[in-house]
């Protein structure tokens, strides 16, 4: 299977994720940006992106040998077929 930057998946955020993307939703109001169709997560945490925007929001969060609990993202995802 191939996967590309831009395939669409669906994730977990933990508490950790979800204060992080709180945050990048601040500091984009605070540049003027709309709200029109930005994070979008459901009631158990589920949210669709495309994935170079998991690299993006929360890239700097992972590094080797981190814990599920320390994650922003539970480590299994889903690729969303077209």
């Amino acid at each position: 299977m191939k996967v590309n930057i831009n395939d669409m998946v669906r994730v977990r955020l933990t508490p950790i994720g979800i204060k992080i993307l709180k945050e990048e939703e601040e500091r984009l109001e605070k540049l003027g940006c709309t709200k029109y169709n930005r994070f979008s997560i459901n009631e158990e945490g589920y949210g669709i992106f495309q994935l170079y925007e998991i690299f993006e929001y929360f890239g700097k969060y992972f590094k080797f040998g981190l814990n599920v609990k320390d994650s922003p993202i539970e480590f299994n995802f889903e690729i969303m077929e077209y």
